[in-house]
């Protein structure tokens, strides 16, 4: 997911007056088909007019907190979590099979070495963990260079809502 372009450029005190938002492709016969995504307020950004252009809305909407309104600050926020909790998604299955792989490796050279060929299991040397660390590294370096592109098609700029 990623916040809408014309918005990455704006800096964070940036008034909504001064963005210039990009025209809809859409001809003006069908917009009265097309349903609400979302309604943007310009306020003086101090509190009380954040909580007031809040209100209204989560009052129209007839379940207050559902849906609460947020603010360009609290959606980039949330968005930002969200790329933090998809790459844990991809991480955690990868290190937790990792281990398990590990565990089970060395569990059967202990078998083997003591039954088979009755000599004691010996610690693998520094290769063995530099390897299975630059495994595990470039695996976590494929995971981080998805991101971009989930990003790109996971946007709100390439969603539809029809």
């Amino acid at each position: 997911m990623s916040f809408p372009k014309f918005l990455d450029a704006a800096p964070p005190a940036k008034g909504l007056d001064r963005i210039t938002w990009p025209a809809a492709n859409v001809p003006a016969r069908q917009l009265g088909r097309l349903g609400l995504d979302s309604i943007v307020v310009a306020t003086d950004g101090s509190q009380s007019a954040v909580e007031q252009a809040r209100t209204a809305p989560e009052i129209a909407n007839g379940c207050p907190g559902r849906n609460p309104p947020l603010t360009l600050g609290e959606t980039a926020a949330r968005l930002a979590m969200l790329r933090r909790v998809v790459a844990l998604e991809g991480a955690v299955p990868l290190l937790a099979v990792a281990a398990v792989s590990i565990g089970v490796g060395f569990a059967t050279c202990a078998m083997f070495a003591t039954i088979q060929l009755e000599h004691p299991l010996v610690a693998p040397g520094a290769e063995y963990y530099l390897l299975t660390a630059a495994g595990i590294a470039a695996s976590l370096g494929i995971i981080a260079a998805t991101f971009p592109l989930l990003r790109r098609i996971t946007g709100p700029d390439v969603a539809r809502n029809e």
